[in-house]
């Protein structure tokens, strides 16, 4: 007989023992597994008060597995007291469903009056006696520990790959935005120098004013620019410095205007340039 897998429970949140999307099949040769893993007792299944077995966290269509398996594979189910479903065997736990039969509560009485089916429920006994429901939470939790770690893992990567991938999105982006101010330098009449710069041969020789792959870093090479690009820049700065003059109180210095440094005087600053703490 082939083996043929069905689903019969889907878990819609995380949880303790299991995650959201995990899916519980069942094979007509009556094995049980969840996704990929195949469960046994005291991993995944365990014996419930009536000695049927159980899947830990799984809700079963029916009563009991075998039950279930008979309703899926085999045909639909006669309820009421008068049936019963019987395994062929005798071994209530070889659930395959060539070993199940549905037959009236009579006939099940009468064949369950041998004496072979003694020595399997002493197994199942045994069985009883394990702790299997306590064995199978503490397997499926391990388990779920272990994929929530395996799961963090993948989004992590996911999450810098990502990011990277917006990363070169915006490189990309500010490329396009340099690129377009240097064609539209070129057009107004920029040219390109030896090393590979742009200028404005309209302005002193030999003075870059755009840098294609550097950035200024510091306020002073800005203003130095300012110096070079800007003939005038020089004479405005002068003719606002004009007539200022240094004072200092030992903490700072500064420079002020000829109608501010009577106040600046009276107020404990002194004329002078002088090294400060500040400076």
């Amino acid at each position: 007989m082939k083996e043929k897998w069905k689903l019969i429970c889907e878990y819609k949140s995380d949880s303790k023992t299991h995650l959201e999307g995990d899916k519980c099949y069942i094979s007509n040769k009556g094995r049980v597994r969840i996704n990929d893993i195949i469960l046994d007792y005291g991993k995944g299944l365990y014996l419930g008060k009536d000695k049927e077995v159980r899947i830990y966290g799984c809700k079963l269509p029916e009563s009991n597995i075998y039950r279930t398996i008979y309703k899926l594979f085999i045909g639909p189910l006669k309820y009421g007291s008068n049936y019963n479903i019987h395994h062929i065997d005798c071994n209530h736990m070889n659930n395959s469903a060539d070993n199940l039969i549905q037959i009236t509560s009579k006939e099940h009485a009468k064949l369950h009056n041998i004496s072979k089916v003694i020595e399997y429920n002493e197994e199942i006994d045994k069985l009883a006696k394990l702790p299997l429901r306590s064995q199978s939470k503490l397997f499926f939790i391990e388990l779920t520990v272990k994929r929530k770690e395996e799961r963090r893992k993948i989004r992590e990567e996911e999450r810098k790959k990502l990011q990277e991938a917006r990363q070169k999105e915006k490189q990309k982006e500010r490329q396009k935005e340099r690129q377009k101010e240097i064609d539209n330098k070129l057009a107004n009449g920029w040219k390109y120098d030896k090393n590979g710069r742009i200028y404005n041969p309209n302005a002193i020789k030999d003075i870059v004013l755009y840098r294609t792959k550097e950035s200024y870093k510091t306020s002073a090479e800005k203003i130095s620019l300012r110096y070079k690009n800007d003939p005038t820049y020089r004479q405005k700065t002068s003719e606002s410095a004009k007539d200022r003059k240094w004072i200092n109180n030992g903490k700072e210095r500064k420079m002020v205007k000829p109608d501010e440094l009577e106040y600046y005087l009276n107020n404990g600053y002194e004329l002078g340039y002088k090294k400060c703490i500040s400076h």
